[in-house]
Protein backbone atom coordinates (compact mmCIF):
# COMPACT_ATOMS: atom_id res chain seq x y z
CA UNK A 1 0.00 0.00 0.00
CA UNK A 2 1.28 2.86 -1.07
CA UNK A 3 2.43 6.18 1.27
CA UNK A 4 -1.00 8.02 -0.14
CA UNK A 5 -3.11 5.36 0.40
CA UNK A 6 -1.75 4.68 4.12
CA UNK A 7 -2.31 8.74 4.91
CA UNK A 8 -5.96 8.74 3.33
CA UNK A 9 -7.10 5.81 5.35
CA UNK A 10 -5.95 6.92 8.52
CA UNK A 11 -7.38 10.55 7.62
CA UNK A 12 -10.54 8.37 7.66
CA UNK A 13 -10.38 6.43 10.59
CA UNK A 14 -9.71 10.16 12.46
CA UNK A 15 -12.82 11.30 10.77
CA UNK A 16 -14.82 8.20 12.04
CA UNK A 17 -13.53 9.36 15.97
CA UNK A 18 -14.07 12.80 16.00
CA UNK A 19 -17.86 12.73 14.03
CA UNK A 20 -20.64 10.72 15.68
CA UNK A 21 -23.33 8.87 14.46
CA UNK A 22 -26.61 10.86 14.47
CA UNK A 23 -29.53 8.96 16.20
CA UNK A 24 -32.26 7.50 13.30
CA UNK A 25 -34.76 9.42 13.11
CA UNK A 26 -37.73 7.92 14.75
CA UNK A 27 -41.00 6.63 12.87
CA UNK A 28 -44.22 8.91 12.79
CA UNK A 29 -47.03 8.38 13.95
CA UNK A 30 -49.34 6.43 12.25
CA UNK A 31 -52.16 8.87 10.48
CA UNK A 32 -55.53 9.07 11.19
CA UNK A 33 -56.58 7.25 8.29
CA UNK A 34 -53.96 4.47 9.73
CA UNK A 35 -55.44 4.42 12.99
CA UNK A 36 -56.36 1.14 14.45
CA UNK A 37 -60.59 -0.24 15.25
CA UNK A 38 -59.88 0.32 19.16
CA UNK A 39 -58.30 4.39 19.38
CA UNK A 40 -62.06 5.98 19.58
CA UNK A 41 -62.62 3.46 22.40
CA UNK A 42 -58.72 4.67 24.11
CA UNK A 43 -59.81 8.14 22.77
CA UNK A 44 -62.91 7.80 25.49
CA UNK A 45 -61.36 5.96 27.94
CA UNK A 46 -58.36 8.62 27.99
CA UNK A 47 -60.89 11.64 27.85
CA UNK A 48 -62.99 10.47 30.25
CA UNK A 49 -60.32 9.81 32.64
CA UNK A 50 -58.94 13.18 31.95
CA UNK A 51 -62.14 15.08 32.24
CA UNK A 52 -63.10 13.14 35.95
CA UNK A 53 -59.32 13.97 37.23
CA UNK A 54 -58.40 17.78 35.62
CA UNK A 55 -61.57 19.07 35.13
CA UNK A 56 -62.75 20.57 32.18
CA UNK A 57 -60.80 23.71 31.61
CA UNK A 58 -57.68 21.79 31.84
CA UNK A 59 -58.70 19.52 29.41
CA UNK A 60 -57.16 19.75 25.96
CA UNK A 61 -57.72 17.65 22.44
CA UNK A 62 -53.97 17.47 22.16
CA UNK A 63 -53.10 16.15 25.80
CA UNK A 64 -56.37 13.65 25.60
CA UNK A 65 -54.53 12.57 21.81
CA UNK A 66 -50.78 12.51 23.39
CA UNK A 67 -52.25 10.22 26.07
CA UNK A 68 -54.45 7.89 23.80
CA UNK A 69 -51.55 7.84 21.11
CA UNK A 70 -53.06 8.80 18.02
CA UNK A 71 -52.92 12.33 16.63
CA UNK A 72 -56.08 14.91 17.25
CA UNK A 73 -56.52 14.76 13.91
CA UNK A 74 -58.62 11.48 14.59
CA UNK A 75 -60.33 13.48 18.08
CA UNK A 76 -61.65 16.14 15.10
CA UNK A 77 -62.69 12.98 12.60
CA UNK A 78 -64.38 11.36 14.89
CA UNK A 79 -65.67 13.84 17.66
CA UNK A 80 -65.50 17.32 16.03
CA UNK A 81 -63.83 18.73 19.17
CA UNK A 82 -63.23 19.41 22.82
CA UNK A 83 -66.80 19.69 23.67
CA UNK A 84 -68.48 17.05 21.77
CA UNK A 85 -65.85 14.98 22.76
CA UNK A 86 -67.02 15.96 26.42
CA UNK A 87 -70.59 15.33 25.86
CA UNK A 88 -69.62 11.68 23.90
CA UNK A 89 -68.28 10.19 27.06
CA UNK A 90 -70.38 11.33 29.37
CA UNK A 91 -73.20 8.51 29.69
CA UNK A 92 -74.47 6.35 32.33
CA UNK A 93 -73.88 2.92 32.37
CA UNK A 94 -77.84 2.65 32.54
CA UNK A 95 -80.79 3.58 31.19
CA UNK A 96 -84.21 4.22 32.90
CA UNK A 97 -85.84 1.06 31.43
CA UNK A 98 -82.97 -0.70 33.97
CA UNK A 99 -83.94 1.34 36.82
CA UNK A 100 -87.59 0.65 35.89
CA UNK A 101 -87.30 -2.65 35.60
CA UNK A 102 -85.25 -3.71 38.90
CA UNK A 103 -87.94 -1.25 40.99
CA UNK A 104 -90.71 -2.98 39.60
CA UNK A 105 -89.23 -6.41 40.47
CA UNK A 106 -91.37 -7.98 43.16
CA UNK A 107 -89.61 -6.94 46.51
CA UNK A 108 -90.25 -6.96 50.53
CA UNK A 109 -88.06 -3.67 50.00
CA UNK A 110 -89.29 -0.02 49.82
CA UNK A 111 -89.11 2.05 46.94
CA UNK A 112 -86.61 4.24 47.93
CA UNK A 113 -84.25 1.69 49.78
CA UNK A 114 -84.00 0.21 46.53
CA UNK A 115 -83.54 3.46 44.26
CA UNK A 116 -80.74 4.04 46.97
CA UNK A 117 -79.12 0.84 46.24
CA UNK A 118 -78.98 1.30 42.59
CA UNK A 119 -77.51 4.91 43.32
CA UNK A 120 -74.76 3.56 45.64
CA UNK A 121 -73.92 1.16 43.36
CA UNK A 122 -73.49 3.36 40.25
CA UNK A 123 -71.24 5.34 42.54
CA UNK A 124 -69.32 2.44 43.66
CA UNK A 125 -68.26 1.89 40.47
CA UNK A 126 -64.90 3.71 39.27
CA UNK A 127 -65.94 3.79 35.66
CA UNK A 128 -69.60 5.56 36.08
CA UNK A 129 -68.08 7.51 39.11
CA UNK A 130 -65.03 9.10 37.25
CA UNK A 131 -67.77 9.90 34.58
CA UNK A 132 -70.56 11.74 36.90
CA UNK A 133 -67.49 13.20 38.88
CA UNK A 134 -65.35 14.89 35.87
CA UNK A 135 -69.22 16.35 34.87
CA UNK A 136 -70.13 17.99 38.11
CA UNK A 137 -66.63 19.74 38.39
CA UNK A 138 -67.44 20.43 34.65
CA UNK A 139 -70.46 21.94 35.38
CA UNK A 140 -69.63 24.87 37.58
CA UNK A 141 -67.70 26.44 35.23
CA UNK A 142 -69.61 25.53 31.92
CA UNK A 143 -72.94 25.63 30.69
CA UNK A 144 -72.45 22.57 28.33
CA UNK A 145 -71.29 20.83 31.14
CA UNK A 146 -74.21 21.94 32.99
CA UNK A 147 -76.64 21.30 30.35
CA UNK A 148 -75.10 17.47 30.24
CA UNK A 149 -75.99 16.69 34.09
CA UNK A 150 -79.82 18.17 34.31
CA UNK A 151 -80.05 15.76 30.72
CA UNK A 152 -78.64 12.82 32.30
CA UNK A 153 -79.84 13.11 35.88
CA UNK A 154 -83.17 14.58 35.53
CA UNK A 155 -84.39 14.31 31.56
CA UNK A 156 -82.80 11.04 30.69
CA UNK A 157 -83.28 8.97 33.82
CA UNK A 158 -85.06 10.75 36.46
CA UNK A 159 -88.12 12.45 35.66
CA UNK A 160 -88.56 8.97 32.73
CA UNK A 161 -88.59 7.30 35.72
CA UNK A 162 -90.99 9.13 38.50
CA UNK A 163 -93.48 9.23 35.60
CA UNK A 164 -93.24 5.96 34.63
CA UNK A 165 -93.92 5.15 38.56
CA UNK A 166 -96.47 7.37 38.09
CA UNK A 167 -96.10 9.53 40.76
CA UNK A 168 -97.38 13.04 41.65
CA UNK A 169 -94.74 16.23 40.60
CA UNK A 170 -92.64 13.53 38.59
CA UNK A 171 -90.02 16.50 37.77
CA UNK A 172 -89.91 18.30 41.31
CA UNK A 173 -89.32 14.56 42.59
CA UNK A 174 -86.94 13.74 40.17
CA UNK A 175 -84.76 16.80 41.12
CA UNK A 176 -85.05 16.69 44.69
CA UNK A 177 -83.70 12.60 44.50
CA UNK A 178 -80.91 14.20 41.74
CA UNK A 179 -80.09 16.77 44.41
CA UNK A 180 -79.41 13.79 46.94
CA UNK A 181 -77.41 12.21 43.84
CA UNK A 182 -75.20 14.64 43.25
CA UNK A 183 -74.30 15.66 47.47
CA UNK A 184 -74.01 12.17 48.21
CA UNK A 185 -71.48 11.48 45.56
CA UNK A 186 -69.75 14.94 46.25
CA UNK A 187 -69.31 14.70 49.72
CA UNK A 188 -68.29 10.92 49.97
CA UNK A 189 -66.03 11.12 47.10
CA UNK A 190 -64.75 14.80 46.57
CA UNK A 191 -65.15 16.53 50.05
CA UNK A 192 -64.80 13.09 51.56
CA UNK A 193 -66.70 13.40 54.93
CA UNK A 194 -65.14 11.83 57.26
CA UNK A 195 -68.43 9.63 58.43
CA UNK A 196 -69.57 9.13 54.73
CA UNK A 197 -65.96 8.28 53.74
CA UNK A 198 -65.86 5.41 56.72
CA UNK A 199 -69.61 3.95 56.10
CA UNK A 200 -70.44 0.82 54.24
CA UNK A 201 -72.35 1.26 51.08
CA UNK A 202 -74.63 -0.94 52.77
CA UNK A 203 -75.01 1.30 55.71
CA UNK A 204 -75.30 4.48 53.63
CA UNK A 205 -78.31 2.52 51.47
CA UNK A 206 -80.16 2.17 53.96
CA UNK A 207 -80.39 5.31 55.58
CA UNK A 208 -80.51 7.02 51.37
CA UNK A 209 -83.13 4.94 51.27
CA UNK A 210 -85.55 6.10 54.12
CA UNK A 211 -84.50 9.90 52.44
CA UNK A 212 -85.26 8.84 49.20
CA UNK A 213 -88.94 7.28 50.16
CA UNK A 214 -89.72 10.53 51.76
CA UNK A 215 -88.73 12.24 48.76
CA UNK A 216 -90.87 9.79 46.29
CA UNK A 217 -93.63 9.96 48.59
CA UNK A 218 -94.15 6.34 48.39
CA UNK A 219 -94.48 3.90 51.56
CA UNK A 220 -96.10 1.11 49.09
CA UNK A 221 -94.07 -0.98 46.92
CA UNK A 222 -94.71 -2.12 43.74
CA UNK A 223 -95.82 -5.55 44.53
CA UNK A 224 -97.88 -4.17 47.95
CA UNK A 225 -99.43 -2.09 45.36
CA UNK A 226 -100.51 -4.82 42.61
CA UNK A 227 -101.41 -7.44 45.62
Amino acid sequence: MSVAQNRERSDNEKARMVTPELPKRAGRRPAASAAGSGAREEIETVARQQFAELGYERVSVRGVAREAGVDPKLIHHYFGGKESLFAAVVELPLTPGDVIDELRAPSAESLGLRFARIVVRMQSNPLSRMTMLGVIRAATSQPLAADRIRAILTTRLLIPVARELHLDQPDLRAALVGSQVVGLLMARYVVKLPALARASDDEIVELLGASLDAVLGVAITPQAESS
